[in-house]
């Protein structure tokens, strides 16, 4: 790759990560760079395809790597019928590559986290319509894999517990420093604040994320109840 596209590559990806889509201009891209506008348009047309790029090289890795344990999956659920192991194997399958593929420096953590938190919280059209065309696939796989091992729950209560799980899952990606942190203040962990503390956080969180998962469909008109006392 020549030297000017990867170092505008470099820029693109901390600027956007810092101030989003609307925040990162081509000029400041350059500058920072040390590259003339005109590699934008050599390489990329215009922001867009620039946007699109990095994108894919922050994510893609990410996304290969989930299909490719979803996949692994299916000899593992064969010799393994409890349900309650499938789901936990599953959403290992989910929270594990993030863990591997982002798990370096703590600059390069930093930098990821703050991507990340970006992509999935960009208002940018632009930046919701790329995040699609790299993430869908892989989102769909999860959740049909995951629907199919709660077919105990209707159809709308699986839809709130998903939401639950996507919640836990981007929350630990994009703030597991400050989680780190905080539990740290709070004296609910050591101060070591390795990634392995993150890393071993993992196995609490899909124990926590399968009891919600597996249990029984909520009864309506309990559920409605005003508590007593």
């Amino acid at each position: 790759m020549p030297k000017s596209k990867e170092a505008f590559l470099d820029a693109a990806t901390r600027l956007f990560a810092a101030h989003g889509y609307d925040g990162m201009t081509i000029r400041d891209v350059a500058k920072e760079a040390g590259a003339t506008l005109g590699t934008l348009h050599y390489h990329w047309g215009n922001k867009d395809g620039l946007v699109r790029d990095i994108c894919a090289l922050q994510l893609q890795p990410l996304v290969d790597a989930r299909l490719a344990r979803y996949a692994a999956l299916d000899e593992f659920n064969r010799t393994h019928p409890g349900n309650k192991e499938r789901i936990a194997a599953l959403l290992r399958a989910h929270f594990d590559p993030f863990i591997d593929i982002f798990g370096g420096s703590d600059a390069e953590r930093s930098l990821m986290q703050q991507f990340y938190i970006r992509v999935s919280s960009d208002p940018a059209p632009a930046v919701r319509a790329i995040s699609n065309e790299i993430m869908t696939e892989m989102s769909r796989e999860f959740v049909r894999r995951l629907h199919n091992l709660c077919d105990h729950l209707p159809r709308q209560e699986f839809h709130w517990r998903l939401n639950a799980v996507l919640g836990t899952t981007l929350h630990l990606q994009a703030f597991s420093t400050r989680l780190s942190n905080l539990a740290q203040r709070l004296d609910l962990a050591s101060g070591d604040e390795d990634y392995m503390a993150i890393r071993n956080a993992i196995t609490p969180t899909v124990h926590f994320l399968v009891e919600a998962l597996v249990a029984p469909p909520c009864d309506g008109d309990e559920a409605a109840k005003e508590p007593s006392g």
